[in-house]
This record gives C-alpha cells, sequence and structure tokens, in this order.
C-alpha cells in the first residue's frame, strides 16, 4: 500500500478561505478573528524555514577516506549556528549516494552554537566521489514551504570499494599448486629461477621456506620460482556497457565486480598471484599478477573505480591486442556475449598458453531484476573450458564449486 503525505499548504488555505466565507456570510467577528490568525500563522510558518538555514554553517569532520559497499562507517559534521537563536528541522545535504547530486544524508532536530554531530552510514554503491560543497535544508515547522542553502564543507575524497562473498576454492589447476612444485621440478629436472618470495601457506615444503628473509620480516616466506607464472590467475573484465542487462545492485556489471573481488580476496588468501585486465576507453589496463597485500589493493581500488561505457565488447579488444596479453595461467573471463564469443575468446586464450574459464550471466533474470525461486549458478565442463551461468539472486558462494 503507498501513503502519500497530506497537501498541508493547500488543506489551510481552503480552511482559511472556508472560514472567511463563512465570517463574511454570518458577519460574526469570531470568526474573522479566527481566519486572521489562521492567516497569520500560514504566513509564518511559510517564512519561518529560511530563519532556520540562515547563519548555519557545517563542516566535515573525521570522514572515512575509504567504505565498503554494505558495510556501516561513522560520519561526523561540525555544524555551527550563530547568534544565541536554536535553529530546529535542519537537513544535511552530502554526495554520499554516488549518483553526483546531494542526497538526504542527517538530519538535526535542533542546531545551537556548535557542536559535532555523529551519524552512521551504509553505502550502497561502489566509487570514488569527490565531496566539495553541501546543501542545508530546513521544512519546519508544518513543511509549507523549503528553504535550502548550499556551503562550502571543505573538499574531501571518499572510495567506496565493492563487496564480496567468501569463495570455497579457485579454479587452479593442481599440478600448478604449490604443494605440487616439488614434482614438477624433479620433472623438469630442477628448479627454475628464482624470482621472489610469498608468505608460507598450508602444503608449502619446508625446503622451500627463505630463512634469512623470514627472520628479516618476522614471517615465514617461501621462494617462489618462474614456472609458478602457470600458477597466475588473470581476471578480465567486459565493461561494454551495450554488452550488460539491469541496472544497478541488481544488474550483471555490479554481479562481475563483486565476483571479481572476491576471486581476488581468495586469491590474496590462497597465495596464489591474481592479476587484472580490462578496457577503458581505448586504452589498455593491468594490475600484474602478484600474490601480496599490495597488488591486491592495486585490484581492489580499479574495481571500485571502473565503470561499464560505450566501447567494444571483451571478445573484440582481446583478438585486437592478444599480443598484450598475459601469457599463462588461468584466465577468469566474464563473456556477455553466447556461445560464438566464448569460441572466440577460448582460441585467443590458447594463442597465449592459458586455461579458459567463462563466467556467464543469466541475462534474463538481470533483465527482469527479480531473482527467480531456483536461483542457481550452472556449471558446464569442456576439454577446452569451463563455464559457469549466474542468475539473479544466486547464491556467488558456490562459485567454482565441483
Amino acid at each position: 500500500m503507498q501513503v502519500r503525505s497530506i497537501p498541508l499548504g493547500g488543506v489551510l488555505i481552503v480552511w482559511i478561505g472556508v472560514t472567511a466565507l463563512i465570517a463574511l456570510n454570518r458577519g460574526i467577528d469570531l470568526l474573522w478573528g479566527m481566519t486572521m490568525l489562521l492567516l497569520l500563522a500560514t504566513v509564518i510558518a511559510a517564512l519561518l524555514p529560511s530563519l532556520q538555514v540562515r547563519g548555519v554553517h557545517v563542516r566535515r569532520m573525521d570522514f572515512p577516506a575509504s567504505a565498503i559497499v554494505g558495510e556501516r562507517s561513522d560520519i561526523r559534521y561540525e555544524v555551527r549556528a550563530k547568534g544565541w537563536l536554536p535553529r530546529y528541522g535542519v537537513e544535511i545535504h552530502d554526495n554520499l549516494a554516488g549518483e553526483g547530486s546531494l542526497a538526504p544524508t542527517a538530519f538535526l532536530a535542533k542546531v545551537s552554537r556548535t557542536r559535532i554531530h555523529c551519524f552512521g552510514w551504509t553505502p550502497h554503491q561502489r566509487g570514488c566521489w569527490q565531496l566539495r560543497e553541501v546543501s542545508i535544508k530546513s521544512r519546519y515547522p508544518l513543511g509549507l514551504t523549503r528553504a535550502s542553502q548550499r556551503l562550502d564543507a571543505g573538499a574531501q575524497e571518499i572510495i567506496v570499494y565493492p563487496d564480496f562473498v567468501r569463495l570455497a576454492s579457485l579454479p587452479v589447476s593442481n599440478d600448478a599448486h604449490p604443494r605440487f612444485e616439488q614434482m614438477i621440478s624433479q620433472r623438469r629436472g630442477g628448479r627454475d629461477e628464482f624470482f621472489g618470495v610469498r608468505q608460507y601457506t598450508a602444503g608449502d615444503e619446508p625446503r622451500s621456506i627463505h630463512w634469512r628473509a623470514s627472520a628479516r620480516l618476522d614471517a615465514i616466506v617461501v621462494k617462489e620460482f618462474e614456472h609458478q607464472q602457470d600458477r597466475q590467475l588473470w581476471i578480465l573484465l567486459d565493461l561494454a556497457e551495450n554488452q550488460h542487462a539491469g541496472r544497478g545492485a541488481t544488474g550483471t556489471v555490479e554481479s562481475m565486480i563483486r565476483i571479481a573481488h572476491s576471486i581476488a580476496v581468495k586469491a590474496c588468501e590462497d597465495g596464489i598471484p591474481v592479476g587484472l585486465v580490462y578496457r577503458v576507453a581505448d586504452s589498455l589496463r593491468q594490475v600484474p599478477a602478484g600474490a601480496d597485500r599490495a597488488t591486491y589493493h592495486l585490484i581492489r581500488d580499479a574495481l571500485a573505480r571502473v565503470n561499464a561505457h560505450a566501447q567494444v565488447p571483451l571478445v573484440r579488444w582481446l583478438q585486437r591486442l592478444h599480443g598484450h596479453l598475459p601469457v599463462g595461467g588461468t584466465w577468469v573471463m566474464f563473456n556477455l556475449g553466447g556461445a560464438d564469443e566464448r569460441a572466440s575468446l577460448t582460441r585467443v586464450a590458447t594463442g597465449r598458453s592459458a586455461t579458459s574459464l567463462f563466467i556467464e550471466f543469466d541475462k534474463t533474470s538481470f533483465a527482469k531484476g527479480q531473482p527467480s525461486v531456483d536461483a542457481r549458478i550452472r556449471t558446464q565442463n569442456t576439454s577446452h573450458y569451463a563455464v559457469s551461468t549466474v542468475a539473479l539472486g544466486a547464491d556467488l558462494r558456490q562459485l567454482f564449486r565441483t
């Protein structure tokens, strides 16, 4: 049931008109007095909102530099009212909705002198927003009129990272897992060239521990060798706007970003080198694969900032720029096309000695914006690739489970 607000101003005007007509018809002084009182109260109520915002100044205090979708953060405003008269019903509108326009952020029942007000804020959309001015509004006391004023609250940038789900596993081939490192080395007649260290994980060989680096870093780390590039996991995004379905949190764009972030989190936890490849306008962007926290932070930052826009789909720019793509590893590709595009993407990946893994979407469910009762993830494995089709409302924690 939809509840509509009552137009109080219209009701008062009708009431004053009816009272004036009765007083004119009956000639009763008491009714004339009541009419004048109602008219005076209406005029005062219409003028008061402008007095509530006059002399009020707002400044951002202790704003977070970053936040995560769905997680509560604390924000603080310093609000100062000039003079000794308090103000009432002051609304603060700030650009915290991520749509480039000021939206209701906080409500102050009473403002007097200088105080710091703390509010809870839960972002619902990822992105990077430049906060500059704020708007204060008031409809006190009867909401007949609304007065507003824009104020300079100081420059502030907030980056909102996408949320993620905990994945059970990642699609890396068994013969590339660290516990098989010794077996691969024996088969090759020894280890390949040493190129770095990473944090120790369960299953690593004790003789792979880099004792000198472990003592220096005060944490157990193990040696990595060149052949471990086969373990690399690459995430390839499709940011072609016309390929996606649905809008906002229930669209395929946000689902793609959420899945990509979940993969990056799991890879970082398991010590698997993960990288990101995407295209912005005519520029190919890459975050080089790594298993350290710095690489994860670069990927998370990129996922917070990217947006779908008018450009060619993934399959077209992969074919055109295949010489600039990474070699080896597993490519997790978001295919927004069909079977033909999947076959073309597989050929590109094979040409770069990579294993193909596709994530596709049930576009019908995303276009409707309503999850179905049997929403799930359907997985198909072939000799050339694996593909998981995600429906709106499916449990993303089931991804990559066999």
